[in-house]
């Protein structure tokens, strides 16, 4: 009885598009570095096994490169644009700045004031030091000052 509900189900499942299993013609599945049968054990490591990419792009799993406006109050800086790259960084987002005005790449630096400050700016620092202050609105829009 066993036996022939083992066949039935090897029957349903080899009916489905992909490798087929030569030992007891069962679908192979995508293990790690193989393709894997879950019935009898058989493991093919001759075939690659092919990798979709989900296609999915976000700040988390790839550097991001955004060009920020300028958002201060001088109007002669009205027109200056900035690249600032976003990297992971532990369980964070890193921002890595490039200096508007030297080019030269910025390291974030710590704020000295918490009440001065809001908490939705970050200040970087290049090493002719200048200091560029990212911000973010309230629509969530990233703007340098």
């Amino acid at each position: 009885m066993n036996e022939a509900a083992g066949t039935a189900n090897r029957s349903t499942v080899a009916g489905l598009p992909g490798i087929d299993c030569p030992r007891c013609t069962a679908r192979l599945f995508e293990n790690y570095d193989e393709m894997l049968c879950v019935h009898c054990g058989y493991a093919d490591y001759s075939r690659p096994v092919r990798r979709q990419t989900t296609g999915t792009r976000n700040a988390l799993n790839t550097a991001t490169l955004w060009i920020v406006r300028y958002v201060g109050e001088s109007p002669s800086l009205a027109n200056n644009l900035m690249q600032v790259r976003t990297e992971r960084s532990g369980y964070c987002i890193a921002y890595k700045a490039t200096c508007p005005y030297c080019k030269s790449a910025m390291s974030q630096s710590s704020r000295r004031s918490s009440r001065r400050i809001e908490k939705r700016e970050e200040r970087h620092r290049c090493d002719y030091g200048h200091i560029v202050t990212l911000t973010w609105d309230g629509d969530g829009n990233l703007g340098w000052k």
